[in-house]
């Protein structure tokens, strides 16, 4: 497009200028100093006009260019920055999944780790309302280093019996004095990694019946 509108202008310039110098043979130049000015003028003003016109256009054709180019560098930055979106947004999700992974791999060492007890009795023996019961708790999870039996009876009074270790498949015979009633049970441990924990039972004594619940880890089993 430039280099037609360039070679429309040089022929149109050409042409005129034929005309003109064939108009200066035919007629020749004015006498007087002032109509040669408007002679010339006349001469030269359509040419500049012409090349005015011509730059115009051209140089909206430039300014249309220059604004495509513009448009075409917005629309790559834009589509970089969504491939920039969506690789921040992948590394984020991966760091999320590892987080996850990793956590979830400290939970699972955290259990192995935890000890379980299992309690059951011996059999037990009383009379008038006082019961000798050995109550026996087997360690079925990770050692326990330092555990503690509390046993809190109907009257509020506390019992508490300590062992330092309990390994995995380990036992403890503890003997307690039961009356009728509801009691309540804890059991403190530690296990090798040095995590607090601590897990509930229940006993009630109902005549010549013993009836218990088995230990369960309470809300802060992880101190």
């Amino acid at each position: 497009m430039k280099d037609n509108r360039f070679r429309f202008g040089l022929i149109a310039t050409i042409a005129w200028l034929g005309l003109m110098t064939w108009q200066w043979y035919s007629v020749g130049l004015p006498d007087k100093l002032n109509e040669r000015g408007v002679f010339f003028a006349g001469f030269f003003a359509p040419l500049a006009f012409l090349w005015l016109v011509l730059g115009y256009l051209q140089q909206g054709e430039e300014l249309r260019q220059s604004t495509e180019a513009l448009r075409l560098q917005a629309e790559e930055l834009r589509n970089s920055v969504e491939q920039q979106s969506q690789l921040v947004e992948v590394s984020r999700r991966q760091l999320e999944q590892e987080a996850h992974a990793l956590q979830e791999e400290r939970q699972r060492h955290t259990d192995a780790l935890r000890p379980r007890f299992q309690l059951s009795h011996n059999g037990y023996a009383g009379a008038n309302g006082y019961f000798n019961v050995p109550l026996v708790f087997r360690n079925e999870g990770g050692a326990s280093v330092d555990t503690t039996v509390l046993l809190t009876a109907p009257n509020g009074k506390v019992t508490v019996v300590s062992h330092e270790l309990i390994r995995r498949g380990g036992e403890r015979l503890v003997v307690v004095n039961l009356t009728n009633g509801h009691w309540q049970g804890e059991i403190e441990w530690k296990d090798e990694s040095g995590n607090l924990g601590r897990e509930l039972f229940a006993l009630r004594m109902d005549g010549s019946t013993l009836l218990f619940d088995q230990p369960t880890p309470s809300e802060s089993s992880h101190m």
